[in-house]
């Protein structure tokens, strides 16, 4: 049986180069041939369309849009091709602009993206230990943005010892927040008692700051229910009918139906402690 012909060295080299040629003009081809589909007009995303917020210019949320449709994949596929714009990129984009929520981005046809969003709502106040700087909470407890330099007792605000002030993060959950704002809520309607702060403190005691003056003293371990019944009967009782804002130091409802209650008086010397029973 014959045997095939051999190439000689020469023939080789040549066969190699014509096949590298060869697959160096397919490989160009197909790229060509992609670079010039993906950047048909009519498989490119041209217009960008946001839904307006409330307090949020619809331009910044574009502009965000557009920086993140900027340039290619590998140099090849334009990020505004309509079957690979970078959704999650220019997702999380815009959920980084303070006060953006619940981003959703659709395409509209092969040319429009549409974007909406709704906007986290002011809701109370977190602030560091100095009273200098504060976020805003919404009412899920949520840090959002950083709070403009608000006077009197525009919004409830909550510090918390020994945490440092950091945007994006929960300082307290849903119900301790729906607790404590109930809880200043009831003070309002009940005794006319306007909570202007609550302080935690790391062994779950809880300082209520009363606009006019004076404080209450509550333990976070404590029923909101039961210490707001205590109170009740101190304030109810012939000894403390007086009792306002301005015209005690605390009243301390730490421990249960024991009650202790310091007022001041015009002689600070002699100020008096008195203890209840409810």
């Amino acid at each position: 049986m014959p045997r095939g012909r051999k190439h000689t060295p020469r023939k080789a080299y040549i066969l190699q180069i014509v096949w590298g040629v060869f697959v160096l003009l397919v490989v160009t081809a197909a790229g060509y041939g992609v670079w010039k589909v993906t950047r048909l007009p009519s498989l490119t995303i041209d217009t960008v369309t946001v839904a307006a917020g409330d307090t949020i210019d619809p331009v910044v949320v574009e502009r965000e849009a557009r920086i993140e449709l900027e340039g290619n994949y590998m140099a090849l596929i334009p990020r505004t091709f309509t079957y690979l714009y970078p959704a999650a990129a220019i997702t999380a984009s815009i959920e980084a602009i303070p006060r953006v929520k619940d981003v959703t981005v659709t395409r509209q046809g092969k040319k429009t993206l549409n974007i909406e969003f709704t906007e986290h709502k002011p809701f109370a106040l977190w602030c560091d230990q100095a009273h200098v700087n504060c976020l805003l909470l919404d009412k899920t407890g949520y840090a959002f943005a950083d709070a403009p330099k608000l006077t009197g007792g525009s919004m409830l605000r909550f510090v918390i010892e020994d945490r440092p002030l950091l945007v994006r993060q929960s300082v307290l959950s849903e119900t301790e927040l729906t607790q404590a704002t109930a809880f200043a809520e009831q003070l309002g309607n009940e005794f006319g008692f306007n909570a202007e702060e609550f302080y935690y403190e790391q062994n779950g005691d809880v300082t209520v700051t009363l606009a006019g003056g004076g404080q209450l003293l509550i333990s976070a371990y404590e029923p909101i229910e039961a210490t707001f019944n205590n109170l009740e009967t101190v304030l109810a009782s012939e000894d403390f009918l007086h009792l306002r804002p301005g015209n005690f130091q605390y009243i301390d409802l730490r421990f249960g139906n024991k009650v202790f209650v310091n007022e001041e008086i015009a002689v600070p010397e002699t100020s008096s402690s008195t203890a209840t029973s409810s």
